[in-house]
């Protein structure tokens, strides 16, 4: 286990996720919790605390915390801020005027309290965010890491597995650029457990030949997708009252 200190800046749906996979993997010995809504926070905080008591689950305290706790912090992972909402334009960039002015709030508690942490990004739109953090704030830049294209990559995988019925993880390549609509991907970095990708379908005996285009449009839908079936909203926020 990482015998560190994580904060988590937003506590709504992205939020409460990092938090459960943190205790899952047992990242961390502590994890404090900041939202401006204190009492979805403590909410959180207390139902993950007590997962804890589990006889496979380590002791790992986690607890509704203020921007203070960043000071011996680790590592701070920022969730904060408002998604698409459903019936939305599909498009990340949207959100760039709010959730910019979100970032400016948590950053400028984040500085009085610490410039040693590193701060791992997952506000949208991603790339916006991260730029923003990095060059409006006297904070390391090499500190400031946002999760990039991982997401996208992670579904290219689960969509071409999908197409040949295989464990997504036999299945190798990138998606690049921005976090976003913009996202692109490589396709020469892209095999099934080391079959390139112009002999995978005669391999699977595929009539069909694989549609880069149609997965390349799959990518860019699959989150708005998610968010229409569920409604979902990220209303983490966790700007300075």
């Amino acid at each position: 286990m990482f015998k560190g200190k994580v904060v988590i800046v937003g506590a709504s749906n992205v939020g409460s996720a990092v938090l459960t996979k943190l205790l899952d993997f047992q990242l961390a010995s502590e994890i404090a919790l900041i939202d401006l809504n204190e009492n979805k926070c403590k909410g959180e905080a207390l139902d993950a605390n007590d997962a804890t008591s589990c006889i496979h689950s380590l002791n790992i305290r986690t607890y509704h915390g203020d921007y203070s706790d960043c000071k011996d912090a680790d590592l701070i992972i920022i969730t904060a801020g408002p998604s698409i909402k459903p019936g939305e334009k599909p498009d990340r960039l949207i959100l760039s005027k709010t959730n910019c002015k979100i970032m400016s709030s948590v950053m400028s508690e984040i500085v009085k309290y610490t410039k040693n942490a590193l701060i791992l990004m997952i506000t949208n739109p991603l790339d916006v965010a991260t730029y923003h953090v990095s060059t409006q704030f006297d904070y390391p830049r090499e500190k400031i890491i946002g999760t990039g294209t991982m997401l996208e990559t992670f579904r290219l995988r689960r969509i071409i597995a999908d197409r040949y019925h295989i464990d997504p993880k036999n299945i190798h390549g990138y998606v690049l650029g921005e976090h976003g609509n913009s996202a692109f991907t490589a396709w020469s970095t892209v095999n099934v457990a080391g079959l390139g990708l112009e002999h995978v379908d005669e391999y699977f005996h595929f009539d069909d030949k694989l549609d880069k285009k149609a997965i390349e449009q799959a990518l860019v839908n699959r989150a708005y997708d998610i968010i229409n079936l569920k409604g979902y909203t990220n209303t983490g926020i966790a700007m300075v009252a």
